[in-house]
């Protein structure tokens, strides 16, 4: 009963939390769900949903901006889209490795793709 009392009130807090989270927020956990999924992918098509999802979420928060970007200064807001510019160009690389059967070689974009994450963190976050 206790345990079940405490993964109901962990389970409450984890909705809330996410409740409260801001578009951008969404779109960076959604990115980085998809990214752990399509790093243990085992089949072309799990790969290729996870990809799919991570474009969707990185095109989202590409117009979303976070507080160190003001929407009025163009020079910021090119340089913040331009990290959402390069991470669909990998995207688009481990996509094209994927059709072409080479999932694991595909897989290898991980490292790209978080070296983007965290530049594009360190500038902005």
């Amino acid at each position: 009963m206790k345990r079940s009392l405490i993964a109901f009130s962990a389970a409450t807090m984890l909705m809330a939390s996410t409740a409260f989270a801001s578009p951008l927020e969404q779109y960076m956990e959604a990115m980085n769900k998809n990214l752990v999924t399509f790093s243990k992918a085992k089949t072309n098509a799990e790969a290729l949903t996870a990809l799919n999802n991570i474009k969707i979420a990185a095109n989202q928060a590409k117009t979303t901006y976070p507080r160190k970007v003001k929407a009025t200064n163009a020079a910021q807001v090119k340089a913040y889209q331009s990290y959402y510019t390069l991470l669909n160009q990998q995207i688009d690389q481990a996509t094209a490795l994927v059709k072409a059967n080479r999932l694991q070689d595909a897989q290898k974009y991980v490292v790209n793709i978080r070296q983007t994450e965290k530049s594009a963190h360190q500038k902005f976050r």
